[in-house]
């Protein structure tokens, strides 16, 4: 059996409270919303893990990687 594999955004609404905020490729939408580019995922896999497996099992082992939301 392997890793479950996730998916977790590439483009995010930009945050101040992000760590990497400072860091990171900044971009505006059509709608005028602020997007940033994001370099790592470790937030990200955060925020899924906390709300997708709240009971675990844990130690939870995921394999992840980010998408633009773009079609091939």
């Amino acid at each position: 059996m392997g890793v479950p594999g996730v998916e977790v955004p590439a483009l995010e609404f930009a945050s101040a409270d992000h760590p990497q905020d400072a860091l990171a490729f900044k971009l505006i939408d059509s709608g005028g919303q602020v997007l940033s580019l994001r370099s790592e995922f470790t937030t990200a896999v955060g925020r899924l893990v906390r709300s997708r497996f709240p009971q675990g099992p844990f130690p939870l082992r995921l394999q992840y990687g980010g998408g633009c939301g773009c079609a091939p």
